[in-house]
């Protein structure tokens, strides 16, 4: 209950950023959205049907809901968008919308399709045949909800936003006439050409609903959880990690005792006074877990990593912060605590007593490691932010847990503090070490930026972080005055790494066995006019998954021979960037930003459901068979 206590006291103390984060919501759909009615034609005769496209820009970091959100988004009241359409006696035909995308749901909200950016609505209207000469205007407004990081808002159309409308005018007379302004903008007919009714949104979500479930049952889901797992084995070593850091390990000895005395002569008390100190370190990390909470819910929903790393700005921010983190721990900068609340502890303590004051001792330990736990912290909370908020709170928790049960264990048996690894210059070593690896952690997001070229370059400056480690190896691990035989072995290793490094890092790349074309879609349709099959694989520079995918599905003979054999038109799609053609396909189309992503286009009909993380060899080319042969 204790716990409980502080995680609420810890979500009250942040909750003034929330409710000031809410209390900026714009009151209108004007300071979001921008409207615009473009008319197909200028004039028109009677009995003639034309169509009218209503383009809705959206600011960044807002959403605006899809006419068929989903069914678990209506059950919490989200109302599907709509089109209210005023004409001077002319009829309303179908209206046609744009591909949306599913907004990912968190903290306890459900997924959501959606538009972002931009959304081009077209409302069929029909003149009637009696109809007399002269002008009409047309007044579109759409209705709806719209969400974003200050909160939620809701277009009332006609009900209630009378002046938040899209105007035009067009002449009905003895001639029609197309408008110059869809002659100039060809994306305009495209988007017509592949606008759905909302049956056929509802039918398509069917079917992308379908695929994903089948991805997170199998092979997907497992493929989830094992990294998750991974990041939680990460995350306890790290945490273990901390215990041997300057700022912890010489005081470990001093804070057993203290528990020692604490307990007296009695044995059960040893075992519950350590449980108390390492729940007072692990009420630290609860802190933490509750700031990631407060965060999560300030952004309404989690951060799409996918989707961030398509933004240069984003990608080149979190290489400086991973940078900055590296700078820590070499010690260019440190984190200091403040001496108040460092004295905290003194007075607190001689107010306290049994257990509440070994709690307090565990959760000034961890309070007073922050100097050298603030890397580890740091990254942490970057990736809850980019994890589920189930996920990212068990890592968190995890690094806590790490660092607590060894000190509980030492509590129970303190013998074992005689057999702990006595302080020293190794533990800078240890602490300046992990900060190479994070500046390969940087040059590795630093590789995200490169506009389809090699990542060659990049391997080059990784192995002289490498290399530079080494130097640093030789010259510091080992004191002038060392035995010669511990120089040999420090040196020795270092060398080795060196050149071993350099051996695997500085090899040229090898050419794939098959070359992919570059992703365009006036080329698939092209392509399939000509009655060929079109594989088109989504992938990007930061995509860990799609080069395994790469490596052990694409780059093999039996794809490589399968794809020349049925001349299949295999195309990249490069979605690093947001700005990238495929990338834009891809969220026109409702698929996100999830990858990697493989999408076999038969030379008629619908495109196969895409296949993810669970491609094979074998799947691939059956599925390439069947798309060829079916044409023949």
């Amino acid at each position: 209950m204790r716990n409980v206590f502080f995680f609420c006291v810890a979500v009250l103390l942040t909750a003034g950023p929330v409710a000031a984060q809410f209390s900026d919501a714009p009151t209108t759909a004007k300071d979001v959205l921008t409207l615009r009615a473009i008319p197909r034609n200028i004039s028109v005769i009677p009995g003639e049907t034309f169509y009218v496209a209503m383009e809705i820009r959206i600011a960044d970091g807002w959403v605006y809901y899809s006419p068929v959100p989903g069914e678990e988004a209506q059950k919490v009241g989200i109302p599907p968008a709509q089109i209210d359409v005023q004409t001077d006696s002319m009829r309303v035909g179908e209206i046609r919308w744009p591909m949306d995308f599913l907004k990912p749901g968190d903290v306890g909200f459900p997924a959501v399709w959606s538009y972002k950016k931009k959304a081009v609505i077209y409302v069929s209207l029909s003149v009637p045949a009696d109809a007399a000469a002269g002008e009409r205007t047309i007044t579109l407004q759409p209705r709806g909800q719209i969400c974003g990081a200050g909160g939620c808002v809701n277009i009332q159309g006609l009900i209630g936003d009378a002046n938040f409308a899209a105007t035009t005018k067009i002449a009905v007379g003895n001639e029609s006439k197309r408008s110059p302004a869809w002659e100039e903008d060809q994306s305009l007919e495209e988007g017509l050409a592949n606008a759905k009714t909302v049956e056929q949104l509802r039918e398509l979500h069917k079917k992308v609903t379908t695929v994903e479930s089948q991805a997170e049952s199998g092979i997907e889901e497992k493929d989830s959880s094992r990294g998750f797992f991974v990041a939680v084995g990460i995350a306890l070593l790290a945490g273990l990690a901390l215990n041997i850091m300057p700022c912890v390990l010489p005081v470990i000895p001093i804070r057993i005792l203290s528990i020692v005395e604490l307990a007296g002569r009695s044995r059960r008390r040893f075992v519950t006074m350590g449980l108390a100190f390492a729940a007072g370190m692990m009420l630290f990390f609860v802190g933490i877990a509750a700031i990631n909470v407060v965060l999560k819910l300030v952004w309404s929903v989690g951060f799409d990593i996918n989707e961030g790393f398509q933004y240069p700005i984003v990608v080149v921010t979190l290489a400086m912060i991973v940078v900055a983190m590296a700078a820590n721990l070499f010690g260019v900068f440190n984190v200091i605590v403040p001496s108040k609340v460092a004295g905290l502890e003194t007075n607190v303590q001689s107010h306290a007593a049994g257990h509440v004051k070994s709690v307090f001792m565990g959760f000034m330990m961890a309070v007073l490691a922050t100097p050298c736990s603030f890397a580890f912290l740091a990254t942490a909370l970057a990736y809850a932010q980019t994890a589920t908020l189930l996920k990212g709170t068990v890592v968190i928790l995890a690094i806590g847990l790490g660092m607590s049960v060894p000190h509980a264990v030492l509590a129970a048996f303190p013998s074992l503090v005689n057999r702990l690894p006595k302080p020293g210059r190794w533990m800078e070593l240890f602490k300046q070490s992990s900060g190479f690896v994070l500046l390969l952690v940087a040059v590795w997001l630093f590789s995200g930026l490169r506009d389809g070229g090699s990542s060659y370059p990049y391997w080059k400056i990784a192995w002289a972080v490498v290399f530079v480690f080494c130097l640093w190896m030789w010259s510091s691990w080992v004191r002038y005055d060392a035995p010669m035989r511990k120089k040999l072995l420090v040196r020795g290793i270092a060398v080795v790494l060196a050149f071993g490094s350099g051996l695997w890092m500085l090899r040229p790349p090898s050419q794939p066995l098959i070359e992919p074309v570059k992703f365009s879609v006036a080329e698939i349709d092209e392509a399939r006019a000509e009655g060929k099959t079109v594989l088109v694989k989504f992938t990007a520079n930061l995509c860990l998954k799609c080069k395994q995918q790469d490596y052990y599905v694409y780059n093999t003979p039996k794809v490589a021979d399968a794809i020349r054999r049925l001349g299949v038109v295999y195309m990249k799609g490069d979605v690093s960037r947001a700005d990238q053609p495929a990338a834009i396909w891809m969220h026109e189309h409702g698929y996100g930003s999830g990858i990697p992503m493989t999408i076999i286009f038969p030379p008629k009909g619908e495109p196969y459901p895409p296949m993810r993380s669970e491609l094979t060899i074998d799947m691939l080319i059956e599925a390439l068979q069947k798309a060829t042969e079916n044409e023949r």
